[in-house]
């Protein structure tokens, strides 16, 4: 989903930033706005922002500056509405531009309107428009389809930049042909590891998600839950691990490959459309280039890596503090249910003095 550095005319990338930008700035307000109105929301706050940045780090390994990954834009969209994803996104977005060679600052406002405005969007409206459904297809469909918009708008604003002999229609539709082979089944994945989140935040932050209005149904509203025993206690977190695993391992198995002087090597969909741009428009050239660029696929992996890292720790900090409060919560739950017994009489108080 990110439009490598240099890769759209100057006019096109002036336009799609001209675009975004009223997205980015509501948003930023409207992050103010929430952290006002419900400070206690904060902490889903982290959790959201720190989701997208562990998503959108799972990539296949590629020096090009380009890859295939989830989004991870539907969660927040869910809990606090897509302006708010506008620009924790765009922090995302830019941090990966100027610190990873990934996307560019050129192309920032139009990654910025395919992953952070139209997928949570898209993603919304899928969960407004299954209201009657079950939460969890309603979770599901959400994170997919938040996955899968912003890669066909990613290829219509692709296809808009090089329209080739088919015109833009024929474009469209081999750039949609490029991202489908990693990102259906990665949005289907991510979906799944929505579903396996939300279940652990309905369980540890029910309060803040009704405060939020995230639950509009009464079948909605997590109920309260007995003690379970201390070895399910980690079942929820561990099964979320295991999921984003497997993210990785799905990504790496449907990897792109592209033929090399040394060979062939994994390339992600993005990378896969940089060449189909270079293929079928030889007269183009980037106009701009990268202000940082890992010196090898090692330390680009090792940068994505620490990326995921400062996001799994983030999220995982998060998710504890929630856990923890959840905990006091029932405690003090549990001490104002429980009598308190009448401190008994003081005998020497009570009994009267005798006289002599």
């Amino acid at each position: 989903m990110h439009i490598a550095e240099g890769f759209l005319p100057p006019l096109h990338a002036a336009a799609w930033t001209a675009v975004a930008a009223p997205f980015v700035i509501h948003g930023t307000r409207a992050i103010s706005r929430t952290i006002k109105e419900h400070p206690e929301a904060t902490l889903l706050l982290g959790a959201a922002g720190a989701f997208t940045f562990v998503l959108s780090a799972i990539k296949l390994p590629s020096v090009t500056g380009s890859s295939s990954h989830p989004t991870g834009t539907g969660l927040g969209a869910v809990i606090f509405r897509p302006p708010v994803m506008a620009a924790l996104g765009t922090i995302v977005l830019l941090f990966q531009a100027l610190l990873l060679a990934h996307g560019g600052l050129t192309t920032l406002g139009a990654n910025v309107f395919s992953m952070a405005v139209v997928g949570p969007w898209v993603g919304y409206a899928a969960f407004r428009l299954l209201g009657r459904a079950p939460f969890s297809v309603r979770i599901f469909a959400a994170m997919a389809l938040a996955n899968l918009a912003t890669y066909v708008m990613t290829a219509t604003q692709l296809a808009l930049a090089f329209p080739g002999q088919n015109g833009f229609v024929g474009a469209w539709s081999a750039f949609l042909g490029i991202f489908a082979i990693t990102q259906v089944p990665l949005a289907v994945i991510e979906g799944l590891v929505g579903v396996l989140i939300f279940k652990a935040l309905r369980s540890w932050a029910g309060p803040e998600l009704s405060a939020l209005g995230v639950f509009s149904r009464r079948r909605d509203t997590p109920a309260p839950r007995s003690r379970r025993p201390s070895m399910r206690k980690h079942a929820s977190t561990l099964a979320i691990l295991l999921a984003i695993v497997a993210l990785f391992a799905v990504a790496m198995v449907l990897g792109t490959r592209q033929s090399t002087g040394d060979g062939e090597t994994f390339i992600g969909t993005d990378s896969a459309a940089t060449t189909h741009i270079e293929e079928n428009h030889p007269g183009y050239t980037p106009w701009f280039q990268t202000i940082f660029e890992p010196s090898s696929g090692e330390v680009e992996s090792g940068l994505f890596a620490l990326q995921a890292a400062l996001g799994a720790g983030a999220l995982g900090f998060v998710l504890g503090t929630m856990r923890e409060r959840r905990r006091q919560r029932r405690s003090a739950a549990d001490d104002s249910s429980r009598p308190v017994s009448d401190p008994e009489p003081a005998c020497d108080a009570a009994e009267p003095q005798s006289r002599g």
